[in-house]
């Protein structure tokens, strides 16, 4: 991607220059300004699992590093795409290196920061979960911790990690812990509120254990297409279970 700077800035050349904030980018990239490379994300680093797609990111450009002739200021962004993931570049902003700075650190936070505090939740509850229910044996504190446990896998993995090792590897651990998610968050609560659903429990349970087959076929023939048509899945079992709770909680006469 090959980017002019806007006519508006022509007088920031002094001071700390301008930034550039990039929302969204994947999987990997570099920024060059003025055949400088400026900023990368996994650029250099062999196989393994990446996406820099995560998190936002903010390159400074400097004013030592400007063009006399404002026009002739470029910025070439490079991205390599992935299979099975998201990949390109969404619009670009271009300001004070203050703002763009300040802007980052709060997207920082909520993608970052917020994401690592929500998966070491998680894994603590997990964790404190599978205690009791080796101690108790009880059912619905082995499903808090089976769901718990996934969730923390796959925040793990929405994280600006690198992680060694075949990529199809990590992507199918990525998708399959949403899939498994989803079907442990169902049943704890189907268990702790006693729904009594028995078809939709049985439709629960199937995905989950036709998730791992469907995912690794997916894996295997790079169509991205499957992937779409199991997220529908995941979305038609979860509509079909909260029509069976609204049913029952209205016209099943369960005041509970």
């Amino acid at each position: 991607y090959q980017l002019s700077l806007p006519a508006a800035l022509a007088g920031s050349r002094d001071g700390q220059g301008l930034g550039l904030l990039i929302p969204r980018v994947g999987v990997r990239y570099r920024v060059l300004f003025n055949g400088q490379e400026l900023a990368e994300s996994c650029w250099y680093r062999g196989e393994g699992y990446c996406d820099a797609g995560t998190h936002v990111h903010a390159v400074r450009l400097p004013s030592a590093l400007m063009a006399p002739r404002w026009d002739d200021n470029r910025v070439d962004i490079e991205v390599r795409g992935q299979d099975l993931r998201i990949s390109g570049l969404a619009p670009v902003l271009v300001g004070p290196w203050d703002a763009v700075q300040q802007r980052h650190r709060w997207l920082d936070w909520w993608q970052v920061d917020l994401t690592w505090m929500v998966a070491a939740s998680a894994f603590m509850i997990g964790l404190l979960s599978m205690l009791l229910w080796l101690r108790t044996a009880d059912r619905l504190f082995g499903l808090l911790a089976g769901g718990m446990l996934v969730l923390t896998v796959r925040l793990w993995l929405s994280t600006p990690v690198f992680v060694p090792g075949s990529f199809a590897v990590w992507d199918y651990v990525h998708k399959l812990s949403f899939t498994w998610y989803c079907g442990f968050l169902y049943l704890f609560i189907s268990e702790l509120f006693d729904f009594r659903q028995g078809f939709v429990r049985r439709l629960v349970v199937a995905m989950m254990a036709i998730g791992p087959i469907w995912l690794a076929v997916l894996e295997w023939t790079v169509n991205y297409q499957l992937y779409r048509f199991w997220t529908g899945v995941i979305v038609a079992v979860c509509v079909a279970a909260l029509v069976a709770v609204i049913h029952r909680a209205r016209w099943g006469m369960n005041v509970n």
